[in-house]
Parts: C-alpha cells; sequence; structure tokens
C-alpha cells in the first residue's frame, strides 16, 4: 500500500453531470474523501450516518466526497454509473459521487476497501486514514467517531488525536491483476492472524489492525501455504492460480493476515497506547457522564453490589439521592472539558441504584443538558439504566422527545427464573412489571435494550427468553455473566456449561436477527473493532456520585476527588492506572498466549479482588475460553 501524505489530483466524472479535479475543493477547510460502493454491506450500514455527517458540517465548509472505483460489471455488478447515479439521487447526497472507470483514483489514494474513508486539512495534508467510527453495524453501539473527531480537530486548529484504526469493508474489485504491486519478499502467516467462526460465515482477522474480511475454505488453505516463509512467485509456481490472485495477495498483505519475515507488527500498538497516555493526561477521553442520580433501590436483586451500599447509606443519612444543584455542576463541568478538547459530542448516562427514584431531577437534567448542549453545539445522548418499573409518561415524553435517547431496562430472563433474582424488597416478583414497561416504551417508540445478568439460575433458558424479547420487538440484548463472585455465578467447573451456551445464544441470536453483547461477547467485539480498553467506562467515563464526589466506573469503590475540581481527578494516578489498562500495556499479562486479543478485564473487579488495577483477572479462564471457542488459530488444521 503506498503511504499518503498529500490529497492526490485527479479528474473524474460526477453523477450530476459534472466533472471534478481537486481545485473544485482548494478553498474547503476541511475535505472527506469516501471510496464507496453500491453493493457493500458495510456502506449501506454506515450510509445514513455519513449523510447525516455530511449535513451537519457543511456550514463549516467541510466538503465531502465520494468516489466509486467498482467500475467493472464482469466483476462487480451493481456498480455502474447509472447504477451510481440512481442511488446518489435516491438517497438525497448533497455532496458529489464521482466514478473512477480506470480504478486511477484508488489506486493514487491507496484505497483498498469499501468505505475507505480520507481525511485531509485546508492544506489538503492527510490527517486522518481509517474508519467512520468503531461500530459499522450498530449506531447506538458506537464509542468513538473517528471520523468527526478528525474533523473537529482539523476546524480547530489542531492535532488529530483520534485512533486510527485500518478501515474494514469489501475489498475494491481490482480489474487489473497488478492492480496493487506486492513486494518480491517473503512471507509468512501473521501470528496474530484468527479465524472467527459464524454459523454461516468465516471471518478473518488480525487484532492488531483491526482489518476483517469473510473467507471460504480455498482461501484459508491458500494462507496456510505460508506456515514457512516464502515467496509469492514461489507459492503462484505450485498452484492453480485463479485471474486475480495478485489482487488476493494485495489484500492479504494489506490487511497484515501476511507479513514480512522480519516485520514488527507490535509498533502501531504500541504507539496507540502511547497516543492514549497524551489524551488521558488532558481529559480528551473522556466522553461519557454517569450520574449516580440514587444510591438506594426499590428492588433486592439477588446479585447487586449496591445493595449493602444503598440501605447502609438510606439508613445513614438523607444523602442517597443527588442533588439538582450537583448534577448541574457535573454537566457544566463536563462540558467544559468537552469544549476544551475539541469534543463535539458526549454521552449522559443515569444511573444508581434505581435513577428514577430521583424523577425529577433525572428530567430537569436532561432538559438542562439538552439546552445547554444546543447552545454550545455539542451533540449529545442520554441514556437511562433503569429497572423500568416506574417507567411512567413523563419519562416516555421525555426520551420521544430527545433526538438521542434510550433507555437500557433490566431483565433477568424467563419469568420463573427472572423473579428469583430480581423481586421487590418484600420479596415479590418483578417480572410481569418489568416487561410491562419495555412494551410501554416500544409502543411509544422509544430505544430500548435489555441488559441480562447470567448465572446459573437462568442460563439454561435465555433461548426462551430471547425468543420473547424477539416477540415484544427487542433486538438489543446484553449478555453479562457472573464468574467467580456474586450469586450462584459460575465457576472453573462449571466455566465449560457457561461458555457453550453463550456461544449457542449467540448463534440463536443471528438466527433471530439480534443483536448481542455485554460482558460475555467483549472480547469478540473488541477484537473485531479493534478496541484497546475492555468497555467505554475504562477511561471514558466521569462517575459523580449523589454527594459530588467522583470515580472512575460505577462499580469502582475507591473516589478521586469531587466535581469542584476536575483537575485533580485527571491528574490521579488511580485514574491513569485505570485507563491505561489496556491491550498491550498490562505488564501482568505479558506472558499470555493471547495478550494481544485480551483487554484485561473488567478493572474494577480487578481491583475490588485483587486491590491493584494492574493485576490479572480473576475471570482470565472465562476470557480466554471464550476466546478460544470463538477465535480458532490460523495454524489449526482447518475443517
Amino acid at each position: 500500500m503506498k503511504t499518503l501524505v498529500e490529497c492526490p489530483d485527479f479528474s473524474l466524472p460526477g453523477v450530476d453531470g459534472n466533472s471534478y479535479t481537486l481545485r473544485n475543493f482548494e478553498d474547503t477547510h476541511v475535505l472527506v474523501v469516501l471510496f464507496l460502493s453500491n453493493t457493500c454491506p458495510y456502506v449501506d450500514a454506515l450510509e445514513e450516518r455519513i449523510l447525516s455527517l455530511s449535513h451537519k458540517y457543511s456550514p463549516y465548509n467541510v466538503a465531502f466526497l465520494a468516489i466509486c472505483s467498482n467500475s467493472n460489471p464482469s466483476i462487480s455488478s451493481g456498480n455502474s454509473f447509472e447504477d451510481i447515479r440512481q442511488r446518489w439521487q435516491n438517497k438525497g447526497y448533497k455532496f458529489p459521487y464521482l466514478y473512477d472507470q480506470r480504478q486511477n483514483a484508488a489506486r493514487s489514494f491507496g484505497a483498498i476497501c469499501t468505505p475507505d474513508i480520507f481525511v485531509f486539512d485546508q492544506q489538503k495534508i492527510l490527517r486522518y486514514h481509517g474508519r467512520f467510527d468503531d461500530n459499522w453495524q450498530d449506531p447506538y453501539a458506537v464509542r468513538n467517531k473517528y471520523v468527526e473527531e478528525a474533523i473537529i480537530a482539523i476546524l480547530n486548529n489542531e492535532d488529530v488525536t483520534v485512533d486510527q484504526p485500518a478501515s474494514i469493508g469489501c475489498v475494491i474489485k481490482w480489474n487489473e491483476s497488478d492492480a496493487i504491486p506486492i513486494s518480491p519478499a517473503e512471507y509468512i502467516i501473521s501470528p496474530h492472524l484468527r479465524i472467527l467462526k459464524h454459523p454461516s460465515k468465516i471471518l478473518l482477522i488480525n487484532p492488531m489492525n483491526g482489518v476483517l474480511i469473510e473467507a471460504n475454505e480455498d482461501l484459508v488453505s491458500l494462507i496456510m501455504m505460508f506456515t514457512t516463509p516464502k515467496s509469492i512467485d514461489d507459492v503462484i509456481s505450485c498452484i492453480e492460480a485463479p485471474d486475480d490472485i495478485f489482487e488476493i495477495f494485495s489484500e492479504l498483505i494489506s490487511s497484515k493476515y501476511l507479513i514480512e519475515i522480519n516485520e514488527n507488527e507490535n509498533l502501531p500498538l504500541i504507539e496507540r497506547v502511547d497516543q492514549r497516555r497524551r489524551r488521558v493526561r488532558c481529559g480528551s477521553l473522556l466522553s461519557i457522564l454517569r450520574l449516580n442520580l440514587a444510591n438506594n433501590c426499590n428492588f433486592r436483586c439477588a446479585y447487586c453490589y449496591m445493595e449493602a451500599e444503598s440501605v447502609n447509606r438510606a439508613k445513614k443519612d438523607n444523602g442517597t439521592l443527588m442533588s439538582l444543584a450537583v448534577a448541574r455542576k457535573s454537566v457544566d463541568v463536563f462540558l467544559d472539558n468537552a469544549l476544551r478538547n475539541g469534543r463535539r459530542n458526549i454521552t449522559i448516562r443515569y444511573i444508581g441504584g434505581e435513577p428514577l427514584l430521583n424523577k425529577d431531577v433525572l428530567l430537569r437534567t436532561i432538559s438542562y443538558a439538552e439546552e445547554l448542549c444546543k447552545a454550545k453545539g455539542i451533540g449529545v445522548t442520554h441514556l437511562l439504566c433503569t429497572n423500568g418499573v416506574l417507567i411512567d409518561t413523563d419519562i416516555i415524553s421525555a426520551f420521544k422527545a430527545l433526538q438521542d435517547g434510550h433507555v437500557l431496562v433490566s431483565l433477568d430472563g424467563v419469568q420463573s427464573d427472572n423473579d428469583k433474582i430480581r423481586y421487590y424488597i418484600d420479596g415479590s416478583g418483578t417480572y410481569n412489571d418489568i416487561v410491562k414497561s419495555i412494551k410501554l416504551l416500544i409502543d411509544n417508540g422509544v430505544n430500548v435494550g435489555v441488559p441480562t445478568v447470567i448465572s446459573q439460575t437462568n442460563i439454561n433458558r435465555l433461548d426462551e427468553f430471547l425468543t420473547k424479547m424477539k416477540s415484544i420487538g427487542i433486538t438489543r440484548v446484553g449478555l453479562n455473566p457472573e464468574y467467580n463472585f456474586g450469586h450462584n455465578a459460575f465457576d472453573s467447573k462449571t466455566l465449560p456449561v457457561l461458555v457453550s451456551k453463550l456461544i449457542n445464544y449467540r448463534n440463536v441470536g443471528f438466527e433471530e436477527g439480534m443483536e448481542l453483547n455485554g460482558k460475555a461477547y467483549l472480547t469478540e467485539q473488541n477484537v473485531i473493532y479493534n478496541h484497546l480498553a475492555y468497555c467505554e467506562g475504562m477511561g471514558r467515563a466521569l462517575v459523580v456520585d449523589p454527594d459530588g464526589t467522583l470515580s472512575c466506573c460505577d462499580k469502582f469503590a475507591d473516589k478521586i476527588g469531587t466535581i469542584d475540581n476536575l483537575d485533580d481527578f485527571l491528574g490521579s494516578q488511580t485514574y491513569e492506572k485505570f485507563a491505561m489498562r489496556v491491550r498491550g500495556n498490562i505488564i501482568a499479562c505479558n506472558d499470555c498466549e493471547i495478550k494481544w486479543f485480551c483487554n484485561g478485564g473488567c478493572a474494577a473487579e480487578i481491583n475490588s479482588t485483587n486491590g491493584d488495577i494492574l493485576e490479572r483477572s480473576i475471570n482470565c479462564d472465562f476470557i480466554k475460553a471464550m476466546f478460544e471457542m470463538t477465535f480458532q488459530k490460523i495454524d489449526y488444521k482447518y475443517s
């Protein structure tokens, strides 16, 4: 792949009837070039987000430009000039879409897949190249909006410090076999390459750069020929090579599935870790404000980590509910930090205990944050985490009115299982009331997800539970296993049952058209989306308790200053250690065979059990077992 520094010139026809060169964009502050395709599911999933982003930043002299290089109908049908023109018109594109008939633009940019995205500054120097965001499949699960953060940094005359994970998508279908030149060097299989076996497909992934493509048995067999160093010519000479063999090898090499024998794949990860450390210290990593509106709760769940604390605090004083003053102060401080670091999107999570026990402060804080963010030009996502039974018309109206509002309602399986685990203070079951509230939210058009805690109590009937959730309109369920501690938790003896069930339920989810996420599948998601940290909260979250004290996570006992002085929090060793417990930076894991794949587990759980954030996770064997069941080593015999 070529190393791009400046935006290359081009001369291409647009589907709007005009021709375009780089000179048409010489006065733009930012130029975003996107290589797209009509027939790529990655583009389909991201298209609305791309169009929305272009509309959002067009007043700031940010230009978007789409290019289609899949121009050979015998190789890639559905991508003719007329096909592109019709899509451009039907989807309401407000920016030019060009047709790269000879694929010269793709070559000069070094584009390899769709979407492949390049962001240039006013001098047309490349400042960002990579993915649109970190979750092409689910816009509601996005943690990092890479392209938007790059745009904001350029507009603010700042360095682009956002991560730049390699593009992921459908390979560009080259017209000629020598579209991308290949080195005569010897290549070998990357030691980090893995196969992900879904029920209906085979995926190849190298988590060192996050590139993932769909494969077949022939491609796996071809890769297996590089278990010892060989040149491309050596392999071609001893196989019946298809016409597109050079295109295939170009993809394998650019995706780092095959590497040169002396290549150091660790350097990009080391650079990402160093970049993250700089972001931690200046506060630019913070993107999620978690307001603990209430320490007390109207449930007494069997596994709840907050139960003892909430009961004790309720007896001790009346300080279990956050005041409006503390909530507003928290929003003010968090927004000031976001603006200082050029962040234009934040998330506010409302948590507890049960946050709806503090409904008035919740509604007034939502209104206050909406008004303030609008005035400051910051997008805000509101996320309510609740047990659901106190949902009423006020809450529904508030979240229906939000441009980006979501409600997570906890439910732990079918009725017979849930009511053994999640019950009212008087011991009565909660299932019927929770499901009633979920239906009410869905019927009123509110975005709803269901997180589920998994224990030995409910593991055997989750397929029935998933089917029930799908029947009432739920498509997102988070499965969160209790392992090594918690009520009726799994342990090393019951681990095989847990892992096999989780893999099976993932397959059930695929069949039902549902997205299953949560702790059960974090290792898989982190590998696919190339995340450094175990969860979104590690370094990105600021948790504010009712009294204004701060912590890194709502499950993290250590308090670090108060909302009156955010700099004390950002400068603390505790926060830095918490935020830097990331892949490639956990010394205790240096001898682990999956250290480049695992993100180290939950820091809060590790701190509470080991007293040291940087120790090994007590859930290591669970993480390894899930990894081994999900990702097969490339040097295993494939069948």
